[in-house]
Formats: structure tokens, sequence, C-alpha cells
């Protein structure tokens, strides 16, 4: 995979974003997103969550566009997400803008995914 993906939830970055940086209250969830392939991926601002009985796609995360990520760069995006809710969910899907999609699960932990 030409992907790493670290998910969860973090009050701390909430915080951050609403104070400090962009008046963005209330974001309680943080992606970050590692290249480790070869080429450069422009991924979509918007992820699937999903489990076996249900699925929920979060389309309101900030930065509001897609990410352009080189390799062996990281990028991030926050959104918000009821913690109930989130630990509703086995997987998460990430998508680059030429359609492909990259899958990885939720584990729920400290490392989130």
């Amino acid at each position: 995979m030409t992907l790493q993906v670290s998910a969860a939830l973090n009050d701390s970055v909430s915080e951050l974003l609403e104070t400090r940086c962009c008046s963005l209250p209330g974001m309680n969830f943080e992606i970050f997103i590692r290249n480790t392939g070869g080429k450069t991926l422009t991924i979509k601002n918007d992820v699937m969550l999903s489990s076996d009985d249900t699925a929920f796609r979060l389309d309101t995360l900030y930065p509001p566009a897609p990410r352009t990520v080189a390799p062996g760069e990281v990028i991030s995006f926050y959104g918000a997400i009821d913690a109930a809710l989130w630990k509703r969910f086995t997987v998460i899907a990430l998508y680059d803008t030429r359609g492909r999609e990259y899958c990885f699960p939720i584990s729920h932990d400290e490392s989130g995914v």
C-alpha cells in the first residue's frame, strides 16, 4: 500500500483549531496520511467510515479541499465526530482524485488506526 494512515479522536486538536489557528470550534478528529509510495497523490477531503452494518461519509473535513502529498510527506485533515459514533466503525476509507480507494482497519486504541 502506498499510504500509512493514523486517525483518532483527539480533543486537544479542538483547542488548537479553535483558538490559535482557524476559528473552527468542535474539531475532535484528526487524520494523518503519509505517502510511502513513489508517486505524488492527491487525497480527497472526505472519508468513509464503515462497519459490518453501517457506513457514514465524513465530508466536512478541514482543510476543505483535496491535498497533495508527495512521496515521504505527511498531510493532515481535521473534523468533528461524536465519540460514540466513531467507536461504531471498524474501517476508514480514503480516496484519491483518480478514484482509488485506500482502506484501513480502525483499532480504537491510543493509535486510532
